[in-house]
């Protein structure tokens, strides 16, 4: 007798709008719903972004400048999972052709970070699985978080 493999199913967001994300505003990036009928069946949850991150300053001391992004996932409004991606960039130089002698400091990235998360437990129904990004800490005098091309795939 013949076996049959069951395929899976997934169920994919992707966004290219451009949000520019405000000092501590929680915004809700990606989202998907699976309902679940089988509550020992795990949900496998890959999610990436294509974030382009910028500060710059200028200081009379050591310029040191950084952009933290939070990503947190949550099903059905509780959190599930998190991860932070954060770039710096420090300076020790002086330009002398500043005024003040003014440390000049700046940085423009484009990063992707990415995370895979398994849900284990999913409540039976409807289940809302959402991606939020929140910019946590900025040091420098003029700063931006942008999220870009970004995607949730959710495979059970």
């Amino acid at each position: 007798m013949a076996a049959f493999k069951k395929e899976t199913e997934k169920i994919c967001d992707f966004r290219n709008e451009e949000i520019e994300l405000e000092l501590t505003q929680e915004v809700v990036i990606l989202e998907v719903k699976v309902c679940v009928k089988d509550k020992e069946k795990a949900i496998k949850l890959d999610w990436s972004v294509d974030e382009e991150l910028s500060a710059s300053t200028s200081a009379q001391n050591t310029a040191f400048i950084n952009v933290t992004v939070e990503y947190r996932l949550f099903r059905n409004d509780k959190q599930i999972g998190s991860t932070i991606n954060s770039q710096n960039q420090s300076s020790v130089g002086v330009d002398n052709l500043a005024p003040d002698n003014l440390i000049r400091n700046s940085f423009l990235q484009h990063t992707q970070p990415n995370f895979t998360f398994c849900d284990e437990t999913p409540d039976i129904g409807i289940n809302l699985y959402q991606v939020t990004a929140t910019l946590k800490s900025v040091n420098g005098t003029f700063f931006s978080a942008i999220i870009l091309d970004r995607s949730l795939i959710a495979v059970y």
